[in-house]
């Protein structure tokens, strides 16, 4: 409270202004693909492919998909900002995106960041 009046008490974050589920790797590969319906999922970064875009696997304990760029914020088109957000193989990361495909190989397109934990070096 300030001055009497009622507030959020801090850390206060932005979270999404777009609804999303949260599911297991699993789950999204199960899913229909889908432009409008977001999952909230949280795995291990492995094969890093592009440290610009933010190209990688992301493996839970129900399976690896390919993240088909990552970025710290929701944006229309990629805007390269993965490399600013520090992550690395092996951190485990939580991502907000869509179920996707390339050349029929399962993917999560259109994601961005919501947080991750490093691993201890």
């Amino acid at each position: 409270e300030y001055n009497g009046t009622p507030q959020v008490g801090g850390p206060a974050y932005y979270v999404s202004h777009t609804g999303h589920t949260v599911a297991t790797v699993a789950e999204v590969l199960a899913a229909a693909e889908d432009e409008k319906t977001y999952y909230m999922v949280t795995g291990t970064v492995s094969n890093i492919v592009n440290s610009t875009y933010g190209n990688f696997d992301l493996t839970d304990e129900t399976g690896t998909i390919y993240v088909y760029g990552l970025t710290n914020a929701p944006v229309d088109s990629n805007d390269r900002s993965f490399a600013s957000l520090g992550i690395k193989e092996g951190d485990t990361v939580t991502l907000i995106g869509t179920r996707d495909s390339y050349n029929g190989d399962p993917q999560i397109g259109g994601a961005y960041y919501f947080s991750h934990e490093s691993v201890a070096e």
